[in-house]
């Protein structure tokens, strides 16, 4: 590929702060509180920060409802403690749990993810969390994983995690220590949590495949 074709290609994925603030029908203020908290998804050109276009279907589809977001412990009760039926249910599910933890986008090089879902400081959710308890799921990208905010650094250094552009092969779900118990307290994660996540990054076949899953188990 030409190196003019990719910059092109590259720059079309990007949207302003601003343009993904009139998208989502928030101020540009909204939109940086967004991305601060791991909950749109984005980058900087220099010193411009700006947002990746397929992250606000993403976000759009855990969009928060009205009323005061749970804090982390009680979404972690929540979400335990419920059942899915369809793709449908997943949505309000997941905006009502969003503080359950905040989702880092990275990269790390891929001989690494195979560790990194093996190491006994991290929870695997998502597709791959998915597969592991049954689901019928091929491809497990980006590989989705849970830790403690106390072993997040740890991790993260350990395997040289980067920031990632739009090159995500993994997301890291930080969990504050306070409700890590009820976050590690299976490993994989619950197929409910497995599909939420899976859901929380547009990833509907593997989350509709773990809702099939949940529905054959004894």
């Amino acid at each position: 590929m030409e190196i003019s074709t990719y910059y092109e290609e590259v720059m079309s994925s990007l949207i302003s702060v601003r343009e993904a603030a009139v998208a989502l029908g928030v101020t540009t203020s909204q939109v940086y509180r967004l991305l601060e908290g791991g909950q749109l998804r984005g980058t900087r050109l220099g010193s411009q920060q700006v947002v990746f276009a397929e992250a606000l279907n993403e976000y759009r589809l855990v969009r928060p409802q009205r009323g005061r977001p749970l804090d982390p412990v009680a979404a972690w009760n929540l979400l335990l403690g419920r059942q899915a039926g369809d793709l449908d249910e997943l949505g309000p599910l997941a905006a009502a749990t969003r503080r359950r933890a905040v989702a880092t986008y990275c990269y790390v090089v891929e001989y690494r993810l195979d560790a990194i879902a093996a190491s006994p400081d991290v929870v695997v959710t998502g597709a791959e969390g998915a597969r592991q308890r049954g689901a019928a799921i091929g491809a497990t990208k980006p590989l989705q994983v849970y830790v403690d905010e106390q072993r997040w650094p740890d991790l993260e250094r350990e395997h040289r995690i980067g920031d990632a552009g739009e090159d995500v092969n993994l997301i890291v779900r930080v969990v504050p220590s306070d409700a890590w118990s009820q976050a590690s307290a299976e490993r994989p994660a619950p197929l409910i949590v497995c599909a939420v996540d899976a859901y929380s990054c547009a990833d509907l076949r593997s989350a509709h495949e773990a809702l099939e899953a949940m529905r054959v188990r004894p």
